[in-house]
């Protein structure tokens, strides 16, 4: 399935164990693995990022 545009993948290499108790955690708040994934790199990036940086536009999209 094609990516919609400004949209980026990304892979990461994790542990089988970590990826199935994330995978689990999720699903009991009813989310995917991208919604909180976004969630949790928006808010590092508010928390992180310079002032003078310019922040990217946040969204609660993503595909799975």
């Amino acid at each position: 399935m094609p990516l919609q545009k400004g949209w980026k993948r990304m892979n990461i290499n994790i542990r089988a164990e970590l990826f199935n108790q994330f995978k689990a955690a999720v699903a009991t708040q009813g989310k995917t693995i991208t919604q909180v994934l976004l969630e949790f790199m928006e808010d590092h990036i508010r928390k992180h990022s310079p002032r003078s940086v310019a922040r990217p536009r946040l969204s609660r999209g993503g595909q799975e």
